[in-house]
Parts: structure tokens; C-alpha cells; sequence
């Protein structure tokens, strides 16, 4: 069975919300110290481009407000760029650009029509 754009896009929320969840109770200093915490976020994120990149062009085309090539874009970084991962610019990223991007696409998975789904 092909995936739909929806799929994607529930997964992208979910790995959001688990970003979320690993953050929760820790600052940038305890960030900073904890390696599983680290780990897990770049994972979440990974799984963020990777779900991006798998959406539609057409979905691209309607969507343009998501960022699909920035989200790509960090997905490859912390794949072939891990030595040179800046925790601070992670950090600010999921502050700045991840979290709202949930509120997004809860907009737009909430009015996929159902012959879409």
C-alpha cells in the first residue's frame, strides 16, 4: 500500500511531539550534557526531513508554507554532517522553526480531504 501525504504528515507531528517529550524537563545546558537526549532528537528529527521529503509534489505545490527543503535539508546534515552538528543551532531550530511547524501541519493534516486520506 503507497503511503499518502497524510501519513507523512502524521509522522512528522509525531516525531515533533516526541521531540517535544525528550525536551521537556531539560534546558540547553542539560541538553548540551545528555547524550540519549541528543541522540533521540537528532533521530526525530531525522525522521522530520526524511517524512518531508517523501511528500508529494503536488502537496509541495499547495503547501509552500512548510519548509520541505529546509527540514530536508537539517535531515542531511545530521546524517553526513554529524561531526559537525552545532547543538546551539539544533536547539534554536526546534525553538524557533520545529515547534510552530507542528501547529502547521495539524492545520493542513485537520483539511486533507478524505478522498485524499
Amino acid at each position: 500500500m503507497k503511503k499518502t501525504d497524510l501519513v507523512y504528515v502524521q509522522d512528522m507531528i509525531a516525531s515533533i511531539n516526541q521531540i517535544e517529550k525528550f525536551l521537556k524537563e531539560t534546558d540547553f545546558d542539560g541538553f548540551v550534557q545528555d547524550d540519549r537526549t541528543q541522540f533521540a532528537v537528532f533521530y526525530a528529527l531525522e525522521v522530520v526531513g526524511e517524512a518531508a521529503n517523501k511528500l508529494s509534489k503536488e502537496f509541495r505545490a499547495e503547501n509552500s508554507q512548510v519548509p520541505v527543503r529546509e527540514a530536508v535539508e537539517m535531515r542531511n546534515i545530521l546524517i553526513h554532517g554529524y561531526d559537525e552538528i552545532k547543538l546551539e543551532i539544533v536547539w534554536k531550530t526546534i525553538y524557533d522553526h520545529v515547534f510552530p511547524l507542528r501547529k502547521q501541519l495539524e492545520e493542513i493534516a485537520a483539511n486533507i480531504p478524505l478522498d485524499q486520506r
